[in-house]
């Protein structure tokens, strides 16, 4: 072969369509990106002061009663976003690993990182 696609592998109608392996992989992220923002307003709603859901929604658009906006918008939305840029940052350091190792198995004890977190904590 010279690099260039060969016909034989397309369909009757010379058109390729996406394989059922991508449809199977988009609806696990959907759900997941579901329940990341339930979860979200979940958090954003629990506390010492407890917040109804309409009452969130109105402060998000930019309504609501003054304490209620404080209370949201200065503790609690930076820190569900803090804690879902960490959960991130932690996931996508995980990946690097796996990739780097070439193994789908290795953990952070497997290149002595955890005894390197321990030494610095003390």
């Amino acid at each position: 072969m010279n690099g260039s696609r060969s016909t034989e592998a397309l369909p009757a109608g010379g058109v390729l369509r996406p394989s059922r392996v991508l449809h199977r992989g988009v609806w696990p992220a959907v759900g997941l990106g579901a329940l990341l923002l339930a979860l979200a307003a979940l958090s954003l709603t629990i506390g010492a002061v407890r917040i109804g859901l309409r009452d969130l929604v109105a402060v998000l658009f930019g309504g609501g009663e003054e304490s209620l906006r404080h209370i949201v918008l200065q503790i609690r939305l930076p820190r569900t976003a803090g804690a879902a840029l960490a959960g991130a940052g932690l996931a996508l350091a995980g990946c690097a690993m796996q990739t780097h190792l070439r193994n789908p198995l290795a953990s952070p004890f497997t290149l002595g990182i955890s005894q390197g977190a321990v030494f610095g904590a003390a």
